[in-house]
């Protein structure tokens, strides 16, 4: 699976994701982590993201999901990763 991110105001993952799902956080989270993001940011498009041992979260107001058969080695459909 290929996640991309557009217009990303913040970012707070770590470095290796295993067991990936993404969700719209609740009201319960929004009200967790608004204070380490500040009030500036619209926290509407504030997207979940859980794996195995860990909860962490992207601010963006673009989110792409490719879940085709793609190789590693062959170019996303967005060109983002293309040689």
């Amino acid at each position: 699976m290929d996640i991309a991110f557009g217009d990303v105001l913040a970012v707070g993952l770590p470095i290796a994701l295993d067991g990936v799902t993404l969700e719209k956080a609740d009201s319960q989270f929004i009200r967790t982590i608004a204070p380490q993001l500040g009030s500036s940011l619209d926290l509407d498009n504030l997207i979940v993201i859980r794996g195995r041992d860990y909860r962490g979260y992207v601010v963006a107001s673009i989110v792409e999901i490719d879940e085709s058969d793609r190789f590693l080695w062959e170019p996303d459909k967005w060109g983002i990763c293309a040689d």
